[in-house]
């Protein structure tokens, strides 16, 4: 009885741990993408693309200017770890897919907010850029976004 009991302790403390880990982690990770796409829905009337020429340019407005954002995302353990099952099997990695999408959406509201600030309400030739930054542990990348903010006609 008393080997039964400390086998359910040394196995159940760290599942229950790992599971109030995911737990939380998830739940965090939701809020973030839920504030993310209000910011974004938020700043709807800022025009964002990928030309290079400013399209309906307000030539009385701010001289445009360089906006930059950036934002370091790291992977967890525990989802490197279901990676790596996903290797083994194959599949489509869904954990990094969501973590590029929210850091994409937090790299686009910096430059919107950057927009912003300089009184503008375009940005155009925007570009994303990723850089790598792991040492060998946790997979952690840089996303880099830059564009440039001017005023567009009504």
């Amino acid at each position: 009885m008393n080997t039964a009991i400390l086998i359910a302790i040394y196995l159940g403390i760290p599942f229950g741990l790992l599971l109030l880990g995911y737990t939380a982690g998830r739940i965090n990770d939701r809020a973030h993408t839920k504030k993310l796409l209000a910011q974004l829905v938020e700043m709807d009337d800022i025009l964002v693309t990928q030309l290079k020429t400013f399209p309906n340019a307000d030539s009385s407005g701010p001289t445009p200017q360089l906006v930059c954002g950036e934002v370091v995302i790291a992977n967890d353990y525990l989802k490197m770890f279901l990676a790596s099952l996903k290797n083994i099997f194959g599949g489509e990695v869904t954990s990094f897919i969501s973590l590029m999408a929210r850091a994409r959406n937090d790299v686009l509201v910096q430059l919107l907010v950057a927009a912003r600030d300089l009184d503008c309400n375009a940005i155009c030739n925007v570009r994303f850029m990723t850089a790598d930054i792991s040492s060998g542990t946790a997979p952690s990348v840089a996303l880099i976004a830059t564009g440039t903010a001017y005023r567009a006609a009504k």
